[in-house]
């Protein structure tokens, strides 16, 4: 199933052109050149490059840098280096020993050499003065094998190169930190990996079969489903934190991030989802806005959260034409205490002020410590100023 859903996933295989929008590369061999003009007039084709080479030793040269050829022609007599001798030579190269080769030779020659031009490596004969289209479909047969071998070679890198990622993708979901879950379009889970049982309690076992509700805390409302789905829909991928629960019914916050797979028709094959378990980085959250916003003796709102929730009011207040009232409050000989009964007894002071304020104010009122011995009152939604 993994294997499957990946296929879908980033490209895993190389961009490799198509050999038919290549052209065909052909090592024609001969020591005349008007023999190799023929050649050319003969084999004059868009969908073939042929290389030229004078003499044997030229075409090993060739070979040197390139075995890319589909075919070679090559003369038997030549000055120097023969025919013979030099498909010997090339047959004895590894990277150039499937290259296959015709010889070109004289009628009057034929019989002469046919045996010793097979022994040394030949795959073919053609004599001359040959016929132009036997020459033709002779060559175009050749490189129709050359090119079925050669999309073969591709589908084979293919197979090898899709087989190695495929390897690598499932040991990452084996090994990863981050809990995965798979499932079908109908969100039925297919597969879970060692993190996901780990973060929810949940064994693989349990949980193939089900679907995602089954970690569902019940603190996220229908509103926040549907919105998710239709990013999934529209997007085809959504993330957010969300709050599930453990099998041993503990609450935690999570990071979710859900992909959708499509295949070629668009059409939702799977959903892929990632997440971490981020309690601690909530709880440090929270211990960070608690530091920067309540002041640390009293508990209560700190001087920067009074601002925040003063201008969010009068702006209520402007749109509901309405009457809010801020009050001032310090506490008189404060330092008097702190100097003859220290500061603890300053601080218990401070809480217990903090506490009667607490008890006085209404439910939608706000009560704040400016610090030191200054405190500041909200008080929202009054009809009239007398109240």
């Amino acid at each position: 199933q993994l294997l499957e859903l990946l296929r879908h996933r980033n490209c895993l295989l190389h961009h490799i052109m198509p050999f038919k929008q290549q052209k065909i590369k052909i090592l024609i061999v001969d020591d005349t050149p008007a023999n190799l003009l023929a050649l050319h007039a003969v084999l004059d084709c868009s969908d073939y490059e042929l290389i030229e080479a004078n003499s044997g030793e030229a075409a090993l040269e060739a070979l040197f840098h390139d075995q890319d050829f589909a075919l070679i022609l090559m003369d038997v007599q030549m000055p120097g280096m023969s025919g013979f001798e030099a498909v010997e030579l090339i047959k004895s190269r590894p990277q150039c020993a499937t290259i296959p080769v015709i010889f070109l030779t004289a009628i009057s020659k034929e019989d002469k050499y046919v045996g010793q031009g097979y022994k040394s490596g030949a795959i073919d004969y053609i004599t001359k003065p040959y016929d132009a289209n036997f020459l033709q479909a002779k060559v175009a047969s050749f490189v129709e094998i050359y090119t079925i071998n050669q999309q073969l070679k591709l589908e084979i890198s293919k197979r090898e190169e899709m087989t190695r990622q495929l390897r690598l993708a499932s040991k990452v979901f084996e090994h990863a930190g981050e809990g995965m879950i798979i499932t079908d379009p109908n969100t039925i889970i297919e597969a879970v990996n060692p993190a996901f049982e780990e973060i929810t309690g949940y064994s693989a076992e349990e949980t193939i079969g089900q679907t995602p509700h089954m970690l569902s805390s019940g603190r996220q409302s229908k509103a926040f489903y549907a919105e998710m789905w239709d990013t999934l829909s529209t997007q085809g991928k959504w993330e957010g934190e969300i709050h599930n629960r453990r099998k041993n019914g503990e609450f935690y916050p999570e990071w979710l991030h859900i992909t959708a797979l499509k295949d070629e028709n668009n059409s939702v094959t799977h959903y892929i989802g990632s997440f971490s378990d981020i309690t601690a980085h909530t709880s440090a959250r929270q211990s960070l806005y608690h530091l920067a916003h309540y002041d640390h003796v009293t508990e209560l709102p700190n001087r920067v959260l009074f601002k925040e929730v003063l201008e969010h009011e009068l702006q209520n207040a402007q749109r509901r034409k309405s009457i809010l009232a801020v009050f001032f409050i310090d506490l008189d000989h404060f330092k008097a205490i702190n100097d003859s009964l220290g500061h603890a007894a300053g601080d218990d002071l401070l809480k217990e002020v903090a506490k009667r304020l607490l008890f006085c104010k209404r439910a939608n009122d706000m009560v704040a410590r400016q610090g030191g011995d200054e405190f500041t009152g909200l008080m929202v939604d009054l009809a009239r100023a007398e109240d």
